[in-house]
């Protein structure tokens, strides 16, 4: 799979604050239309459907080392151990996890990706695939955090933000 070699990332506003966890929106490229999370979580999902995710999102950056597989989880299996996904119902939003800052090794943060309706038991695996090649790529997009999260990130910074999102670009080889 090919990557452009810029990433845009955009934090979710108007979520708890918290100093461990954060939740960013991975921002589309006209090559990747994949990459539908924030779009569809804004512009096509109803009220009651993007209520109960910020319900999943915000439970997710309260707690540290709990898992509740019915709000969100992870795979154990290799290759996917840094996907995750949201979940509400039928809905799903898959992201992967990574440390941008590697001053602070312990900061934990999600970076979401695609939206998908989950049909039968196991999840797409194309999907997965997706998430999981960013994930392995997440190099360049750490670094497009790292470059941006010291001055904006509204999970750590104290003067949380509400309106609409930031973002940053790298562009890195």
């Amino acid at each position: 799979m090919v990557f452009p070699q810029i990433y845009c990332v955009g934090w979710l506003e108007g979520h708890s604050p918290s100093q461990r966890r954060g939740l960013a929106w991975l921002l589309p490229r006209p090559s990747l239309a994949q990459v539908d999370a924030k779009k569809t979580y804004y512009e096509e999902l109803d009220a009651a459907v993007r209520q109960n995710l910020k319900n999943r999102f915000d439970w997710w950056l309260r707690t540290f080392g709990v898992t509740k597989k019915e709000y969100c989880h992870g795979w154990d299996e290799e290759g996917y151990e840094n996907v995750w996904v949201f979940k509400y119902r039928e809905h799903r939003i898959f992201g992967f996890l990574c440390h941008p800052d590697p001053a602070e090794p312990g900061f934990l943060l999600c970076v979401l990706c695609s939206y998908t309706i989950k049909e039968g038991w196991e999840a797409d695996k194309t999907l997965k695939d997706l998430i999981a090649a960013f994930a392995v790529n997440k190099k360049k997009l750490t670094a497009a955090i790292a470059v941006h999260e010291a001055a904006s990130c509204p999970h750590r910074n104290e003067e949380h933000k509400t309106n609409e999102a930031t973002t940053t670009t790298s562009t890195l080889d």
